[in-house]
């Protein structure tokens, strides 16, 4: 019982009671050595409640299932292990929980994720995708679907051949991480101006014809973006992205500049003149 008032008493404790995301530390017994507020409300438990017990006394029948089989190994093998958990409550309601454990002196530690409104969204799109599969793979435009935060959730073939990345390489990956976007007159990389940067912080949908995407090759192409939020009671769920190469229209667009300007130019020498 001392070292658990010693964690509960630790200054680092106190800040992590503030924190949104859950840590927790097991020891080596399954007891709770410590856990901040939002491990107990992830729970529907109460730190005093959980403190001091073993998860075999909180959750009875935990041992059966494949979070304790993970937690375990962490605890015995001593490595990182992380993984999605579906928890279901004695109510019935059911909640999904992003998890990473990693071995501590003490047992192991648990930070914990609430993913459950991630894994709704992701529900509906592969839904609404089996359903407009035949729709989404016959449109000729890249589409890009992602979460609140900006990670991929859904995209659809044209997207995949114009990037080149199956759809395993993107999916839950931030956008802005491995598909970097280039101004067309700095030539640099974009980062906090990026049209979806803008469409998260404003929830105002953005339309953008002078970026590059790269490939995943590392070749870079012109891209036509439309970028609209997706609004749940005005709350931003995510967006969507739909964007087409115009390689070959900023090709038309130079070969009129330029003929434009030949033109021009023969039109006032005396040789363009007509009579």
């Amino acid at each position: 019982m001392d070292v658990i008032q010693q964690y509960v008493n630790s200054n680092l404790a106190k800040t992590l009671d503030h924190a949104l995301e859950g840590f927790q530390i097991i020891s080596f017994d399954w007891r709770y050595l410590y856990v901040n507020e939002t491990v107990a409300k992830q729970g529907r438990q109460t730190k005093e409640k959980l403190l001091g017990n073993t998860m075999m006394e909180i959750y009875p029948g935990i041992e059966k299932t494949p979070v304790f089989s993970q937690i375990s190994r962490c605890m015995q093998e001593r490595v990182f292990c992380s993984m999605e958990n579906e928890f279901n409550f004695p109510d019935g309601k059911k909640e999904w929980f992003e998890l990473h454990m990693e071995p501590v002196p003490e047992g192991v530690l648990i930070f914990s994720i609430n993913i459950t409104e991630r894994k709704k969204t992701q529900t509906k799109l592969q839904e609404a995708n089996i359903k407009n599969g035949n729709i989404l793979a016959s449109i000729g435009e890249g589409l890009l679907v992602t979460n609140q935060n900006g990670s991929i959730v859904m995209l659809n073939r044209a997207a995949q051949e114009m990037l080149g990345y199956t759809t395993e390489e993107l999916l839950d990956k931030s956008i802005t991480t491995v598909l970097p976007m280039v101004d067309e007159e700095e030539k640099t990389i974009v980062e906090k101006d990026r049209p979806i940067s803008l469409v998260l912080a404003t929830k105002k949908t953005i339309t953008n014809t002078k970026n590059y995407y790269i490939r995943k090759n590392r070749e870079k192409f012109p891209v036509a973006v439309t970028i609209t939020p997706i609004l749940s009671q005005e709350k931003l769920t995510g967006t969507i992205e739909v964007f087409r190469d115009i390689t070959k229209e900023k090709a038309i667009d130079k070969a009129k500049t330029e003929f434009v300007s030949i033109a021009s130019h023969a039109l006032r020498t005396p040789l363009g003149i007509s009579k």
